[in-house]
């Protein structure tokens, strides 16, 4: 007879097929990662997976949700009150994730799944994340440290971290130094124009 799992054990059973789930696909990318492969590197029957997942795009939405509590996380340990630095460390936080991981960056920011009808878990991650990202902007922008309002802004500066983020992924740039130079540029490229001017 069948052991009935508790709902805590279901939970972690999902779980841990979503962290092999998302080994297969950095490993071997999204077309790689199927319902069968997943059994298979599992040891379970290939039914198995189906009893957590209604298909594969179900299997990617619980990858996309577990990337973004991890970075909603790291967002959520910055210790730092002054606007200006915690947008820094964000975007930081944002560009190191997708040079680590660009197939799971590709996956949640890059992917169009955010233009078709949502989970309210992901898409309560995905409003969190927005929020979270935006609101040193909003702060900064509030108390006249910023000339350009935060959600223009963030259009600008997430428009060109995808830009830097898919020149690395494409191979454009082969040493990291070069990488993290261009980074800081574009930072102090950017900081000229939508700082304020510090008034004497």
């Amino acid at each position: 007879m069948a052991k009935i799992l508790t709902e805590d054990q279901k939970q972690e059973k999902r779980r841990k097929l979503i962290e092999l789930a998302t080994s297969i696909l950095e490993r071997d990318g999204e077309s790689g990662l199927t319902a069968r492969g997943l059994a298979r590197e599992a040891g379970i029957s290939r039914t198995t997976p189906y009893l957590y997942f209604k298909d594969k795009e179900a299997i990617l939405d619980g990858i996309r949700l577990q990337i973004l509590d991890r970075i909603i996380t790291k967002f959520k340990q910055v210790d730092e009150k002054h606007p200006l630095t915690q947008m820094y460390k964000f975007g930081e936080i944002y560009t190191v994730f997708g040079l680590d991981h660009p197939e799971l960056y590709r996956l949640v920011f890059t992917s169009n799944f955010s233009l078709r009808p949502m989970t309210p878990e992901l898409q309560q991650a995905l409003d969190n994340f927005h929020c979270l990202m935006m609101s040193p902007m909003r702060k900064a922008y509030d108390d006249g440290l910023l000339r350009i309002p935060a959600e223009r802004l963030n259009l600008v500066l997430w428009s060109c971290t995808h830009g830097l983020l898919s020149f690395a992924h494409s191979g454009f740039f082969e040493k990291e130094d070069v990488l993290s130079q261009l980074r800081q540029d574009i930072g102090q490229i950017l900081s000229q124009g939508f700082l304020n001017p510090i008034k004497d």
